[in-house]
């Protein structure tokens, strides 16, 4: 048996061949065409006493490109492109967060990636965060989350058409104000921060900010506010910012509201901050 040295040319990112695909997916529900290893490459070159086995995630072709599962907006699938370096021809693949299994490390050893398919750089980044990201995502309590299902299907819809001008939707939840408990009456108090790309040419993202922030704030009031009261959630203030304006000290303090219209839209993609969905 070949031993396994840190010399390996196994990397995140690195696909496996068909012969071992097919020794570890036989038994999968459904059909896999690829998988890629995922597992940090300092846990690659690992000595197996440390570190025995090699995460990988499968994939399926599909015949085209949800626009809805690209860019790491799903916390469960995603979409990504996937080379094939001997034509240039590029595919797409579906993957699922749920399916990553581990390979014992002894089965890499004198195996090599293969060489029909690869995923280029920025595709392996979007597939390095939208793995952090389902386990970075913020939970609301059970008592705002259910008071924001009378409005999220339309929160949604805002955002998803004004979403290639924004970076973020940020949440500022009073958890003291009295409507932590399911049954509460005190109303949840909410402060919202549209977070849009300040690059050349933001002018037109500040616009379709501004006007998010008008659309939002009548959803909110035709959900929650009667006769001059607010019932449930409070939406105490919308506001606009640029991501340059947005301090770190502010983020910290904030919780981010995962769209999924809202994605790793940025060329090159940017910091990443903390989801939800």
């Amino acid at each position: 048996m070949v031993g396994w040295t840190r010399s390996t040319p196994w990397r995140q990112g690195s696909i496996l061949d068909n012969e071992l695909l097919a020794a570890f997916t036989h038994n999968f529900a459904r059909k896999v065409d690829i998988a890629v290893v995922v597992s940090h490459d300092c846990d690659i070159a690992a000595n197996p006493d440390i570190e025995p086995t090699v995460e990988v995630i499968p994939a399926t072709f599909v015949p085209y490109e949800n626009g809805s599962l690209t860019n790491a907006k799903d916390p469960r699938r995603l979409h990504l492109t996937v080379t094939k370096p001997s034509t240039g021809k590029q595919c797409f693949a579906e993957f699922n967060a749920r399916e990553k299994f581990q390979i014992p490390k002894e089965k890499f050893a004198g195996q090599l990636p293969s060489s029909e398919c690869s995923l280029g750089a920025k595709e392996l980044e979007i597939l390095r965060r939208w793995l952090a990201a389902r386990y970075r995502r913020h939970a609301f309590s059970d008592a705002f989350e259910m008071r924001f299902k009378k409005v999220e299907g339309k929160f949604r819809e805002i955002l998803k058409a004004s979403s290639s001008h924004l970076r973020a939707i940020l949440f500022d939840l009073d958890e003291d104000s009295g409507a932590v408990s399911v049954g509460a009456d005190a109303p949840s108090i909410l402060d919202i921060y549209l977070i849009y790309t300040d690059q050349s040419g933001s002018g037109e993202s500040l616009k379709v900010a501004q006007s998010t922030k008008e659309k939002v704030e009548k959803a909110f009031q035709n959900k929650y506010k009667r006769n001059g009261e607010w019932n449930e959630i409070e939406l105490r203030s919308c506001e606009v910012m640029s991501d340059h304006a947005l301090t770190y000290a502010q983020y910290l303090q904030l919780s981010e509201w995962r769209s999924e219209g809202l994605s790793l839209r940025s060329d090159p993609i940017g910091p990443m901050t903390e989801e939800n969905s």
